[in-house]
C-alpha cells in the first residue's frame, strides 16, 4: 500500500509521535509511506528513518488551491489511504482524498478533540471514512458524548512499544522515580509534589525524582519543591529526546495528568520494566492495572497519590520483581509495537 500521513501542526505532541512511529513501522512491513507536513523537524526525522517526507502548506480551511494541490500529490504518489489528525488537514487534504475515493482516517488523540457541533458533524459525514483512537475507553466516551458517532465509525488500535531486556533496577536507596511530561498545569505536577512531600513525611525513606520536560510551569514548580521541603529530592532535567534509553535505571514511573489519551510515556516506562504510579484518566486503566503493574488514583486526589507513592517506597524486592515483570508482560501482549502496526496495516487494507 501507499499510505499518506498528513500533519499540519507546528508543536510536537503525542499524535505526531504516534504518526512518525507507526508510519515508519508500516514502512518496515513493506508499505510505502509518505509524510506531508508543515513541521520541518518531523520531515527530518521521517527521512532519517527512511520514509518519504514532503514539506507542504495548508492555508485556510477548504482552500481550493490547497485541495487541488493535494489532489495532484495523492494522484502522483498513487496514495491508497490517508491518516490525518486535526480539522485543518481534513478540510484540505481530506477533501482532496475523498474526492479521489481514497479513505480518510481521522486519528484522534483526546476525547475532547471532537466537538459535537454541526460543523464537525458535516466533516465526519462528508469527508472522514473512519476515526482511529488509541484505546477502548476513548471509543466508548466518544460514542456517548458525540451524537453523530456510532460504533461502526470508530476503531481503536493500541499504541505500542517493544519490550526492553536490559532491565537493571537501581540499588533501592534512594528509591528513584521519574516523570517525563510537559510542565503544564494539565499534567498535575503540583498535586504530585504535594503527594511526594506527604509520602516523605510519613515514611522518611530516601527517594529522588528526576523531572524531564519543559513548560511554563517550571518556575512555579521549582518554588513548590522548596515550599514542600522536597527540593533536595527533585531535579529538573529539561527536555531530553533520549530519556527513553535512561528509564531502565529508575525504579518507578510517575504521571499525574488531569487529562490524557493513551500516554506514550507510560508505554515507555512499562517497556523498561517500571511499575507505574498514575492518575486513572481515559485510557490509562487499560495500561496500568492497580496493584498488578502499578498503582492508580483519581485525578486531583492528593491523598490517593500519596498512598500510591508510600506503597512504592515500602515495597519489598519480591513484590517489585512481580510488578516489573507484569509491566513487561503487558507490553509483550496487548501493547506490542509490531503487533499493533500489523493490526493497523490490516485495517487500512480493509478500508480500500
Amino acid at each position: 500500500m501507499n499510505i499518506a500521513f498528513v500533519i499540519s501542526t507546528k508543536n510536537w505532541g503525542g499524535v505526531k509521535t504516534w504518526m512518525l512511529e507507526f508510519g515508519c513501522g508500516l514502512r518496515e512491513l513493506g508499505h510505502t509511506v509518505h509524510f506531508f507536513a508543515s513541521d520541518k523537524r518531523l520531515i527530518e526525522q521521517a527521512r532519517l528513518r527512511g520514509c518519504e517526507a514532503h514539506h507542504v502548506h495548508f492555508g485556510f480551511d477548504y482552500n481550493p488551491a490547497a485541495i487541488l494541490r493535494f489532489r495532484r500529490i495523492f494522484k502522483r504518489y498513487k496514495i491508497d489511504a490517508t491518516i490525518m489528525n486535526i480539522y485543518k488537514e481534513l478540510r484540505s487534504a481530506g477533501v482532496a482524498a475523498k474526492s479521489l475515493g481514497i479513505p480518510v482516517v481521522h486519528r484522534v488523540g483526546l476525547t475532547g478533540d471532537i466537538e459535537p457541533g454541526p460543523k464537525t458533524a458535516f466533516v465526519h459525514k462528508r469527508i472522514v471514512s473512519r476515526i482511529l483512537v488509541p484505546c477502548r475507553i476513548m471509543k466508548e466516551e466518544l460514542i456517548e458524548s458525540v451524537p453523530f458517532l456510532e460504533d461502526k465509525d470508530i476503531r481503536y488500535i493500541y499504541n505500542g512499544r517493544e519490550p526492553k531486556t536490559d532491565r537493571t533496577r537501581s540499588s533501592g536507596s534512594p528509591v528513584r522515580f521519574v516523570i517525563s511530561s510537559k510542565l503544564a498545569k494539565s499534567k498535575g505536577h503540583e498535586m504530585l509534589f504535594k503527594a511526594l512531600s506527604m509520602a516523605w513525611n510519613y515514611t522518611q525513606i530516601p527517594f529522588k525524582v528526576d523531572v524531564y520536560g519543559e513548560g511554563k510551569e517550571r518556575e512555579n514548580l521549582e518554588k513548590l519543591a522548596y515550599e514542600y521541603k522536597i527540593n533536595d529530592k527533585i531535579e529538573f532535567l529539561g527536555f531530553d529526546r533520549g530519556v527513553a534509553d535512561k528509564l531502565s535505571t529508575y525504579d518507578f514511573g510517575l504521571l499525574s495528568s488531569r487529562t490524557e489519551g493513551l500516554p506514550n510515556v507510560i508505554l515507555e516506562y512499562m517497556a523498561s520494566g517500571l511499575p507505574v504510579v498514575s492518575t486513572d484518566v481515559c485510557c490509562i486503566p487499560e495500561l496500568v492495572q492497580d496493584g498488578v503493574n502499578g498503582y492508580l488514583c483519581s485525578k486531583g486526589d492528593v491523598d490517593g497519590m500519596a498512598e500510591c507513592i508510600k506503597k512504592c517506597l515500602l515495597m519489598d524486592a519480591t513484590e517489585y520483581a512481580e510488578m516489573s515483570a507484569a509491566s513487561l508482560e503487558m507490553i509483550k501482549g496487548d501493547f506490542n509495537f509490531t503487533k499493533r502496526v500489523q493490526e493497523l496495516a490490516s485495517w487500512l487494507e480493509e478500508l480500500r
